[in-house]
């Protein structure tokens, strides 16, 4: 299968295109970065030097390849934080996940890629934990934390906009390990599956609290975080209310809403 890895350079992008390439799969991955071209080609992929705000550009580029899949790896962040330059952090990221998203899903639908799978973050959820996939996001968040939450949105419904093309999300938990802001995992633990379920009772899967499983070989985490295993939005959460609701005829023009 022809797939495209935008962001490959960056730290779970260069071990998905291992895996995919590993796999037998072809495998192209952006980088903006010439310098950074080396390793995504050492990761495996053919390395496409582009940058995700030149729209035009990036439209060229992915139609040569030709992707039948695409996996939106895109961030914008320092190998180290800064906590004084965290603003500033925030919203280049959600500049990505909003303009750099536009662009991409454009590129996608000229390219005729049948699917697109986008990184999103499972921490902005509104109110306490534990969640399920299905709850809001906390849209009325204020400062750094809303800056994150309308970048998360916009990617989100951008994705899965668009009938053409198959949109999926995947809402990551905290990572740490090599390669992430955190060596160790810090925050609460994670509460065990089943404890949460007999709390919240039957539903839609419950999403992915932090810390997560380190980003890097071997996975230091449950087997339940792994980002394998992170929870696809949209699409499932509609699939288990079909379910309770009995069975019905699907169209393949029907989206999750």
């Amino acid at each position: 299968m022809r797939i495209l890895v935008a962001g490959a350079s960056g730290v779970i992008g260069q071990r998905r295109v291992r895996l995919l390439a590993a796999s037998g799969h072809a495998v192209t991955g952006t980088t903006r970065s010439p310098t950074r071209a080396v390793d995504v080609r050492a990761s495996g992929a053919t390395p496409l030097v582009v940058d995700i705000f030149d729209a035009m550009r990036l439209a060229d580029a992915v139609a040569a390849a030709r992707p039948e899949v695409i996996v939106h790896q895109l961030t914008d962040l320092p190998d180290r934080l800064d906590p004084r330059a965290a603003s500033d952090v925030s919203i280049r990221n959600a500049r990505i996940r909003d303009e750099g998203t536009r662009n991409l899903v454009a590129a996608a639908v000229r390219a005729e890629a049948r699917r697109l799978v986008a990184q999103s973050i499972a921490w902005l959820y509104a109110g306490p934990p534990p969640h399920r996939e299905n709850d809001p996001l906390d849209t009325g968040a204020e400062g750094g934390r809303r800056t994150s939450v309308m970048g998360v949105v916009a990617l989100e419904e951008q994705v899965m906009a668009v009938p053409r093309l198959e949109g999926l999300v995947l809402r990551y938990g905290q990572l740490y390990g090599s390669g992430t802001w955190n060596v160790r995992p810090t925050g609460s633990a994670p509460e065990r599956e089943g404890s949460r379920r007999a709390r919240l009772g039957p539903g839609p899967p419950l999403a992915p609290t932090s810390p997560s499983p380190s980003a890097g070989p071997p996975y230091r985490g449950s087997t339940a975080t792994r980002p394998r295993r992170c929870w696809r939005h949209g699409r499932r959460a509609e699939r288990d209310r079909s379910r309770r609701a009995g069975p019905r005829r699907r169209s393949s023009s029907d989206r999750p809403r």
